[in-house]
């Protein structure tokens, strides 16, 4: 269902992506990094994701150009990615049952106000199920 995919799925894969991606890439790149040539300590990759979320933008010892705006942006997408979880289907289905609602009152009504000749006009078919 289309709800699915773009209610969950996708925000999904772009939080996950966004932390635990960006996470499989910088152990690729401290792997390839040779540190003892660069005269500097490895970092550690925990102290690195957690500055992430705590102090965004802010790196003391970065191991690739630009890194404080890459995780700026991966942190503000994963921020993003939040309400588009939450928010987005509860109200899609709380809409969609509003609407269901009010076509079984309208159908209810119908059948009590239009009687023919002690006959329902719609005899019961044509009734939305109720749930």
């Amino acid at each position: 269902h289309y709800r699915d995919i773009y209610c969950e799925w996708i925000p999904e894969v772009i939080f996950l992506m966004a932390m635990f991606g960006y996470l499989v890439i910088i152990i690729f790149l401290k792997w390839y990094t040779d540190f003892v040539a660069e005269n500097k300590g490895a970092p550690s990759l925990i102290t690195l994701l957690i500055q992430m979320f705590l102090s965004p933008g802010n790196i003391e010892d970065p191991l690739y150009e630009n890194q404080g705006k890459v995780q700026t942006a991966l942190v503000l997408s994963m921020l993003v990615c939040i309400p588009w979880l939450l928010l987005p289907k509860p109200l899609l289905e709380l809409r969609e049952h509003k609407q269901k609602t009010r076509y079984q009152s309208l159908d209810e009504e119908a059948d009590r106000t239009s009687v023919e000749g002690g006959e329902h006009v719609h005899g019961g078919e044509g009734r939305l199920p109720v749930w």
